[in-house]
């Protein structure tokens, strides 16, 4: 069942138009369901003796509103059933509920609270690449979010957010033990119109990770703070864009961890030539949290897509995408130290996929996923090929 270099064809699912239900009082139901039949032929992303399985995925959701226009509330709730045929040990059990509300108080003064809760978990070979073979289970973790934002102006605008994020794992504990950990962070910002729907802004981000494990080998607890400056616009019908260019610092409690400085760069963009055809461009450069190696990653990544509407029923997407992370320090706690320092990969992936809508409610779709990691860590390159189908249906 192995389909490894192997050109396959993938399929994915395109949301038809769901029409909510009115429950009473206000209430409005919107329920989904996307059944899904896959095949990979490297499930744990392995260099030498790939592990093929075919897939079966199941993904009820419902999404509860109330009120319409700047200020809702809502609702939603997602099960995703994986079970992999050739490895149940991997199956997994996914939940995730969001509870959302936005409000407009004036025409100038708006806010927003989003908390969600996730039971979720990482796929073998996604963490601990050096020592990925005495991983005999997925990584199963716990998480809860809340974030909060309040902002003020029209032409000038003040914007003013917090967060706060807990991850903890439930299992593989003498690797994960490391990995749970706490994140508060707040973010201010200000932007000038400049030009027609064209926005200079000044932004500054705050952010605070505090990991439960320290030990005298072992202390990432760190604070990351961004200053950046950039541009948000939807300058014509056409083209919309967000830009931010900046500095970036990274400092850990522990003295011996070697901190961080440098730029930062985030750039999102949308080009739509015609009403039904659309090319997307997001580039960044910054840091990111360890994976399980090292003490921080500094990660480049660029991604190119093109969505195209052929007919009201039929659509394409095309997507490409490249990522280079480098990681820096050591993990001298799982004596890997040699595998990690001055350790790179890079990811490329590609994807193409085409949709179908039988019914309004009801469509289905086909396409093909190209996955490889190349690195100077030892054992982590592979290579991946995606073949699935899915069908999904709406009220």
């Amino acid at each position: 069942m192995a389909f490894a270099g192997q050109l396959l064809v993938s399929f994915s699912a395109l949301a038809g138009d769901a029409y909510p239900i009115n429950v009473g009082g206000g209430l409005q139901l919107t329920p989904v369901i996307k059944l899904g039949f896959s095949h990979e032929d490297n499930i744990f992303h392995r260099q030498a003796h790939p592990k093929s399985s075919y897939i079966t995925n199941i993904n009820p959701s419902f999404k509860l509103q109330a009120g319409r226009g700047p200020s809702t509330l809502s609702l939603t709730y997602s099960l995703d059933k994986m079970i992999f045929h050739e490895s149940r040990v991997d199956d997994a059990l996914k939940h995730l509920l969001v509870l959302k509300a936005d409000k407009e108080f004036t025409r100038r003064l708006r806010g927003s609270f989003l908390a969600s809760y996730n039971q979720n978990q990482n796929r073998r070979g996604t963490l601990y690449y050096g020592l990925k073979a005495l991983v005999k289970s997925p990584y199963k973790y716990r998480q809860s979010k809340l974030h909060a934002s309040v902002s003020y102006g029209l032409r000038r605008r003040l914007k003013l957010s917090a967060q706060y994020m807990r991850r903890r794992y439930e299992n593989n504990r003498y690797l994960t033990i490391t990995r749970d950990r706490d994140t508060m962070g707040a973010d201010l910002s200000f932007s000038s119109f400049i030009a027609p729907k064209t926005f200079a802004v000044l932004e500054a981000r705050y952010m605070r990770y505090d990991y439960l494990l320290k030990t005298a080998l072992i202390n990432l607890n760190s604070v990351q703070q961004t200053y950046m400056v950039g541009l948000d616009w939807a300058a014509t019908a056409k083209t919309s864009g967000s830009l931010r260019v900046g500095y970036q610092t990274k400092h850990f409690s522990r003295s011996t961890n070697t901190a961080s400085r440098g730029l930062y760069e985030s750039l999102s963009m949308r080009w739509s030539p015609r009403t039904y055809s659309t090319i997307s461009l997001k580039t960044g450069y910054g840091l990111r949290e360890t994976n399980g190696m090292g003490t921080f990653i500094r990660n480049k990544h660029v991604s190119l897509s093109w969505k195209h509407q052929w007919t009201s029923r039929l659509r394409h997407t095309v997507s490409a995408s490249y990522a280079l992370n480098q990681y820096f320090g050591s993990n001298a706690y799982y004596g890997t130290a040699g595998l990690i320092r001055g350790g790179v990969y890079a990811t490329t992936a590609a994807r193409l996929r085409v949709d179908y809508r039988f019914l309004r409610w009801l469509s289905t779709g086909v396409g093909y996923s190209y996955l490889q990691r190349s690195s100077n860590i030892q054992r982590v390159n592979y290579r991946e090929n995606i073949f699935s189908i899915n069908l999904q249906a709406v009220l």
